[in-house]
């Protein structure tokens, strides 16, 4: 994963505006634009990786972590092209974050699919003093997760 290519970040009218490091582009920042580098909300252009991580302490022993699932907006898929059927990956560091798992991705769900469950099975086990997960979402749509749920079956 490349770097952020932008060096400073201006608050102007209430607005958020950025300049790139090298070279002269300077942008509006907002929550419309879901790729770099966009003409207006409708163009698409490079990806820009949205993140988060969360998190499970343990006490002791090495538990059973369960089934995760990202809850939040399903079906927010684009008509067609990039986006059509967006994907929500994660990654698991059972060692408070020493070391990763692959990334695994899941579906968000195609437009109109708001039955769509991103939900990851056999998680391992956690040990002492955390579990952490990072899920990233690098397509062209709104990112809108109200949760996360664990070791809850289904």
């Amino acid at each position: 994963m490349a770097g952020w290519d932008w060096s400073q970040i201006l608050t102007v009218g209430g607005k958020q505006y950025a300049a790139k490091r090298a070279g002269s582009t300077f942008v509006e920042l907002s929550r419309n634009y879901v790729t770099d580098e966009q003409v207006d909300a409708t163009t698409l252009n490079i990806d820009i990786r949205r993140a988060f991580t969360a998190h499970v302490p343990h006490e002791s022993g090495r538990p059973a972590i369960g089934p995760i699932m990202a809850e939040g907006a399903k079906g927010i898929g684009t008509v067609s092209g990039d986006g059509d059927d967006p994907m929500i990956g994660m990654a698991i560091s059972t060692d408070n974050g020493n070391t990763w798992s692959n990334r695994r991705p899941r579906s968000m769900g195609a437009m109109g699919n708001y039955d769509a469950r991103a939900k990851w099975n056999q998680c391992g086990r956690g040990r002492r003093p955390q579990s952490v997960f990072y899920f990233d979402m690098t397509e062209p749509v709104k990112l809108e997760i109200t949760g996360i749920v664990w070791g809850e079956p289904s």
